[in-house]
């Protein structure tokens, strides 16, 4: 039995032809958890500054690097502004968290104008604990870079 979280992944990301790729820059963030997702499709690519504590990223796997933008993009509506953003991820008020920031706040508004509603199938309990959804995403994850 296919896992339903899995397949509304599965289904998003594929129904809109979309790629998602860890890109290999450095952010200019002070932060080592700060990574860039390149999100690619027929009309171009977008890039999101996700904050990956766990290190999901490193696996390339696509429904975790979905998973870190729907993170992502959630904090970003959240915040009411530059500074609710950066304290939640724990940033100074630099020129590379202020660029981040606005370059997220872009990349969510084209994002959603396009897709609509990115899947937010991960509980934030469950990625914290590598519970359910999040264990099994990580777990295939896993499997498919040793395999």
């Amino acid at each position: 039995m296919t896992n339903p979280s899995i397949a509304e992944l599965d289904d998003f990301l594929d129904s809109h032809a979309l790629v998602l790729a860890v890109r290999p820059t450095d952010t200019g963030l002070d932060d080592p958890d700060a990574v860039d997702i390149l999100i690619s499709d027929a009309a171009g690519d977008l890039r999101l500054t996700v904050f990956d504590e766990y290190g999901d990223a490193r696996t390339g796997n696509r429904h975790l690097l979905c998973v870190l933008c729907s993170q992502e993009l959630g904090e970003v509506a959240d915040a009411e502004d530059f500074d609710a953003w950066r304290k939640a991820h724990s940033l100074d008020a630099s020129l590379a968290a202020r660029t981040a920031y606005e370059r997220n706040r872009r990349t969510q508004a084209t994002l959603l104008d396009n897709f609509g509603t990115w899947p937010d199938v991960v509980s934030d309990l469950d990625w914290q604990l590598d519970a359910g959804t999040a264990q099994t995403l990580r777990q295939l994850a896993r499997k498919s870079t040793e395999g």
